[in-house]
């Protein structure tokens, strides 16, 4: 039996070597393989396989169908390859072909399609990302699969037609000149699971009609985030996103004209489909909606329905906060129309500001049941403008005045200025948006995001105070009643166990330093991902019982051939993500490296960006690759696990990061699939978040290289210099070999630290999932195992901390501290305040700053490996030796 169960694991493995074996890149482009992109053999695509299409000076004039299926390890990847400047390859429908060995429907309705075609492949786990894609309408036409020339666009064609398709993502395209710049139909419910993100749509419509949108789409389980929506085509009457989906998700968008900004309707394609309970409820939070004058209607959201049948409506809660609504329109403007008095909205935290007087702001168009919490209004606002037939109530009172206070209203800086009474001002977010829908990102325009900064309360509006903003007198506002009480940002848990205490590190100032931050620290709601005690309890991030508790199986496992697959999963998946995160670090910092140069020593050199531009292109572009190799990786770790077992407390513990997985943008871990991608997400995070603090001007330095700063989600904002150096080529130099040392020190830290602890992990593994229990003798001799492993980390003089500190040190020893912490240098200035959160009171040495290097990554590098064993903490513990 145990040979024949071997036999078949062989044969499991040979199949998923020969699936990794046949994914096939096609490059397509000047000096490439491929001339154009009808030489891709579009009906043959398989998982894994990637398309990439590259810049060059004239538009591609071709059009083609997806009816392929990929897989959540291997998905199937059609990527825009930018030039140096960043311009993405721009495909035109005016005049485009259509590969002849292609069969397949619907072809006017749209430049991309993806969808029904010949043979019938429900499309699945699809990546349509970089590409601008444009002119699909009347007006122009096409060559059609037939070969037949001439053929007219529908009015309702779209730059990206889905008809049906399952996992999509359409990430960072430009879709625009055409009747709908993105159209997804339901198709009876097949159109499930879509992401739609960092994209800019605009200039799309037909003049005269408002049948056609910038957006307009259904799906089952529909999320838009970090997008642009711009204003359509001159005289076009469409709304800027238009959805019917079940489950929508809008956050973190800029949405600006259009005839609404979002209108959230009826399912009216498949009626059958509002028995879904997510059809009841719409996510709308830390968006900017702009209502410019003169744009259309003047309600800024209409949610419920608009096909006659009030059966079908939506009637459930369209949950608004956190947003930033801006009109300067002269006449009224209507935030709400909610369509029959069964449809509610609860409405927090939301700035809603005109430029008009107050009087011609009105929350409800007239129907509707609408519950205000802590909104910052127009003073002298009104219930409606045409007659209120619904009902407003006031929980929590309101903030009234003249003006919010942005940064710079005429610039559309809707950040918060220091005197802003939007400060602070926020109120709790209802329990059920928590965790999935906590606000812990922004917009960062255009088409990024970026982490939403976190204090003692929640401010109001799309943006968080930030001490970068800048500061400026603002009149006092007029209260419409007492404070409200302090925000909550995550809900509470109970915890499963006992954490381990985190240690606090202590640093000796150097001789006639002065330590920064005398004050007693404030303390502030837990934030569960930043290494730091917000709340001073003791604990940090995931030990902290107002976080998600970690898995914990009590010491027990689970034992036979399921434990052996337990094991060597568990060891697969931690090798596969270090690896993973380690090359995403590497390529980032490469980028960065490259544009340090410039900036530092070559200011003057514009042809020097754009070779860093070059450098930058050629390392993102593997980012795909070595997703594909994670995922690749932990399939064949995982092939014999069961779903089951993956998620059980006595298994590998998924089920606990169920929401710290779907916060952070992917899908619960309910199988290998979906735990591969939640990993990959984690780890990209936590290796955004230690390029950032190994080069706090990461963020400026990859926007000055041309780099997109919405495929870095994770990248805090940090330090920005304005572009300049400091302007002098000693100093500059000696920076480099500081930034040079910070990069080499790091990657080889992050590399000892995890195999270390894998060490240990494994050997009280092989406990739990050999003997079913971790118990004498076999707990007794991993416990020696883990001393000698993580002993290795602290060791004085020759341990990995040790070495990270000392190579810190002597690297930065000839780098002016001043230029160290300088705007214009390294920029780590913008960290003092972390570095004190972490046991270093001041930056005023490079030792001090090794030591503070030391601290940050040994919390991210434990927060890796915490994403690729849940139980992480509870093993640790077993071990008997705690993480430093």
């Amino acid at each position: 039996m145990v040979r024949a169960r071997c036999l078949g694991l062989v044969a499991v493995f040979v199949a998923a070597f020969a699936g990794a074996a046949r994914a096939a890149v096609y490059d397509v482009g000047p000096g490439q393989p491929l001339a154009n992109v009808g030489d891709v053999p579009w009906e043959s695509l398989g998982p894994g396989d990637t398309v990439n299409i590259h810049w060059r000076p004239t538009p591609y004039r071709e059009k083609w169908v997806i009816s392929r299926a990929g897989t959540a390890a291997q998905p199937i990847t059609v990527r825009g390859i930018p030039d140096a400047s960043g311009n993405l390859p721009v495909v035109s429908g005016d005049g485009a072909t259509t590969r002849l060995a292609l069969d397949y429907t619907n072809e006017q309705r749209g430049l991309v399609k993806i969808g029904t075609a010949s043979p019938n492949v429900l499309p699945q786990y699809i990546v349509v990302e970089n590409l601008e894609l444009r002119s699909a309408k009347p007006g122009y036409t096409f060559t059609d699969d037939a070969g037949n020339a001439g053929v007219a666009y529908a009015a309702n064609a779209a730059a990206i037609y889905v008809e049906r398709g399952q996992h999509l993502v359409i990430r960072g395209c430009k879709l625009h000149d055409a009747g709908n710049g993105l159209f997804i139909g339901i198709y009876g419910g097949d159109t499930q699971d879509v992401l739609v993100e960092g994209n800019h749509l605009w200039d799309n419509g037909n003049a005269g009609s408002a049948f056609e949108h910038n957006n307009y789409t259904a799906a089952v389980g529909i999320v838009f985030q970090y997008n642009r929506f711009g204003p359509l085509c001159a005289g076009c009457n469409g709304n800027a996103l238009k959805d019917r989906s079940i489950g929508t998700v809008v956050r973190y968008n800029w949405i600006e004209s259009g005839n609404r900004q979002l209108d959230l309707v009826d399912a009216e394609d498949d009626p059958s489909l509002v028995a879904d309970p997510r059809y009841r409820d719409a996510w709308v939070y830390g968006n900017v909606l702009v209502e410019p004058d003169g744009a259309g209607n003047s309600q800024i959201v209409h949610y419920g329905g608009d096909s006659g049948d009030p059966s079908i409506y939506r009637k459930g809660t369209l949950h608004l906060y956190e947003n930033t609504v801006v009109s300067t329109r002269t006449g009224n403007t209507t935030l709400l129309r909610l369509s029959t008095n069964d449809e509610r909205a609860d409405v927090r935290n939301n700035v809603v500001y005109v430029t008009a007087t107050g009087s011609r702001l009105a929350m409800l168009d007239s129907a509707g049941q609408l519950t205000l919490r802590a909104n910052w209004l127009k003073a002298g606002w009104v219930a409606s403008h045409s007659g209120l037939t619904g009902t407003i109530a006031t929980p929590v009172p309101n903030v009234t005045g003249a003006s919010p206070g942005f940064v710079d209203e005429g610039g559309q800086d809707f950040r918060l200025q220091s005197g802003s009474a939007c400060r602070d001002a926020g109120t709790t977010l209802e329990a059920s948006a928590l965790p999935a829908h906590a606000v812990v990102r922004e917009y960062a325009k255009h088409q990024g995001g970026a982490v939403r900064p976190a204090d003692a309360s929640l401010d109001i509006g799309a943006y968080e105070f930030a001490s970068g903003a800048t500061p400026a007198s603002t009149a006092t506002p007029t209260p419409s009643a007492a404070p409200t009480p302090p925000a909550t940002r995550t809900a509470t848990a109970t915890p499963t166990r006992t954490p381990t205490p985190s240690r606090t590190a202590t640093v000796t100032p150097a001789p006639g330093a002065t330590a920064t931050g005398g004050a007693t620290p404030t303390p502030a709601p837990e934030d569960c991902g930043n290494c730091r005690d917000d709340d001073l309890d003791g604990d940090a991030d995931r030990a902290d019982g107002d976080c998600a508790a970690p898995a914990d199986g009590g010491g027990l496992g689970i034992a036979g051939d399921a434990g052996a697959a337990l094991a060597r999963c568990a060891a697969g998946v931690r090798k596969a993500g270090v690896r993973y995160g380690a090359r995403r670090v590497a390529r980032t910092q490469k980028c960065i490296a490259a544009a340090t140069r410039c900036v530092q020593r070559r200011p003057d050199d514009a042809s020097c960006l754009t070779r860093a531009a070059v450098a930058c292109a050629k390392a993102r572009a593997a980012f795909g690759a070595d997703e594909a190799s994670l995922a690749g990786g932990i399939a064949k770790a995982c092939v014999a696990v069961a779903d089951a077992d993956l998620r059980a407390d006595r298994g590998l513990g998924f089920a606990a990061e169920d929401a710290p997985c779907v916060e952070e943008g992917a899908g619960a871990p309910v199988s290998v699939a979906a735990m591969a991608a939640c990993v990959q997400r984690g780890y990209a995070c936590r290796a955004d978040e230690l390029s950032a603090f190994e080069a706090p001007r990461a963020a400026e330095l990859l926007a000055l290289a041309g780099q997109d700063l919405g495929a870095f989600p994770c990248l805090a904002t940090g330090a920005d210099g304005g572009g300049a150096g400091v302007d002098d080529a000693v100093r500059a130099r000696a920076l480099e070999r500081c930034g040079s040392a910070l990069r080499s020190a790091t990657a080889k830290f992050a590399r000892g630290k995890a195999k270390a602890v894998a060490r240990c992990l494994r050997t009280v593994e092989d406990c739990l999932f050999v003997d079913g229990v971790a118990a004498a003798p076999c707990l007794d001799a991993a416990r020696a195992a883990c001393a000698k492993a993580i002993g290795a980390l602290t060791r004085p003089g020759t341990g990995i901390e040790a070495t990270l500190a000392a190579a810190v040190t002597g690297g930065c020893a000839g780098a002016s501290i001043a230029d160290v912490l300088a705007p214009a240098g390294l920029g780590y200035g913008v960290l003092s305040s972390t570095c004190a959160a972490l046991g270093v009171p001041a930056l005023d040495s490079p030792a001090a700053l090794g030591a503070c290097v030391v601290r940050q990554h040994e919390c991210r590098v434990e927060q890796w490996l915490e994403r690729a064993t849940p139980r992480l903490r509870e093993l640790i513990d077993l071990g008997g030796t705690p993480l430093p």
